[in-house]
């Protein structure tokens, strides 16, 4: 019979323990688990979110500025205009390096079903870098009678080739942006200056709801800043030259979403570090408790030829297949635990449509938290275990339980 069988055969027969030992080791992996991958999906969203964007700096109407705020991380549909002059105002300020004018339209809930709303966006080829790399082909693709537009992967009509009528126009999907995880950009329809303007003409004898929209108006100016620029001091010095705007500098509202996802995961870390905690105390007491009640097991095995280093390879091996089913059902818990934080948070229905993270990147989360789980466990064993193997056989069968 080999040392692993009959650690395995001590498992079955002490269940309440080695229940104890596993439901601990889980806890503690699947706590610590889930909020890093919440860390690693917020930080991975954000930043590809941001970076996919482009802009340092959102201007708007004074008083949009927590509108402007939700459009931009949740894409909820927002409508505001201001004068267009001022874009060349604010293109002209140091350090200032592009301004790019854009329209936002909110769509209509359609009476027949429950369509959502979304964010319909005319921006200007010419000028505009935040959308225009994404969506170059649009002007060259219309067709008679529709315009082309480029939809948000997590819109309802991000299906290429469909039609769509918006305010008594027609429009064409001629293709879909991949999922970014800033709402603006995945939540949102986008098309040319042009397509909007003449949206907003058919508006009133097409749909019977005319669009408030003059031809001079725009709704903001996406900023980018010069290299070494100060954002936060770009914002600021916007704001006091154009009279009558709000600025959102990007960089400073991704960081306090990202600290408040932060200070919510915390209290999973938290948790999870104070079952880890629980983990290497349950061990400890477990092992100590064994070991004061199997001396005569170990003298036996002792005196069967067995070596100190195999006893305690006897007990560390319980501790380990304890904590390996422990972890992975730990692991299987906080995953699912991570996944439903994260749809009630974003995708699902919440704040952010976050990206779902990369498999490898789970695998290597996983293999980590499970590790450092055995390895610690395994430290809160060994004394324990050598405490139980130093004993001579004679003394340990006589002394024995």
């Amino acid at each position: 019979m080999t040392l692993l069988r009959i650690a395995f055969r001590n498992m079955q027969r002490r269940r309440f323990r080695t229940a104890a030992m596993g439901l601990a080791a889980g806890l503690a992996c699947g706590l610590v688990f889930a909020a890093s991958t919440i860390l690693d999906v917020v930080e991975g969203t954000l930043e590809a979110g941001t970076r996919r964007l482009g802009a340092d700096i959102m201007v708007v109407p004074a008083g949009q500025g927590v509108s402007a705020s939700r459009l931009l991380i949740a894409g909820e549909p927002s409508t505001f205009y201001m004068s267009g002059d001022l874009a060349v105002r604010i293109a002209g300020l140091a350090g200032v390096e592009v301004a790019a004018p854009q329209v936002f339209v909110a769509s209509t809930e359609l009476e027949c079903c429950s369509t959502p709303r979304v964010q319909l966006v005319g921006f200007d080829p010419a000028v505009d870098f935040t959308l225009a790399p994404w969506v170059r082909h649009l002007h060259s693709r219309a067709e008679a009678g529709a315009a082309s537009v480029i939809v948000g992967a997590n819109t309802l009509y991000a299906t290429e080739g469909t039609y769509m009528s918006f305010y008594g126009k027609l429009f064409k999907m001629v293709s879909s942006i991949q999922p970014t995880g800033m709402g603006f950009l995945d939540e949102s329809i986008f098309m040319t200056m042009d397509a909007a303007r003449d949206m907003v003409r058919v508006s009133g004898e097409r749909s019977g709801r005319p669009l408030a929209l003059a031809a001079d108006q725009i709704s903001a100016v996406m900023v980018k800043a010069r290299d070494g620029t100060d954002i936060d001091a770009l914002a600021g010095h916007i704001a006091a030259a154009v009279p009558g705007v709000q600025t959102v500098a990007i960089p400073q509202l991704t960081a306090a979403v990202r600290h408040d996802l932060r200070t919510n995961v915390g209290g999973i870390a938290a948790a999870g570090a104070a079952a880890w905690l629980m983990t290497l105390l349950v061990v400890g007491v477990t092992l100590s408790l064994a070991v004061s009640e199997r001396r005569r097991e170990f003298g036996l095995l002792r005196a069967m030829g067995a070596t100190r280093g195999q006893v305690v390879g006897l007990l560390l091996s319980e501790v380990l297949m304890v904590t390996a089913v422990g972890s992975i059902l730990g692991l299987a818990g906080g995953w699912l635990a991570s996944r439903h934080y994260l749809g009630a948070s974003g995708g699902g229905g919440g704040a952010i449509p976050f990206l779902p993270p990369a498999t490898p990147e789970v695998l290597l989360l996983g293999a980590l938290c499970a590790a450092a789980v055995a390895v610690s466990a395994a430290a809160a064993a060994a004394l324990p275990a050598w405490r139980g193997a130093r004993a001579e056989p004679y003394d340990a069968i006589r002394g024995g339980a």
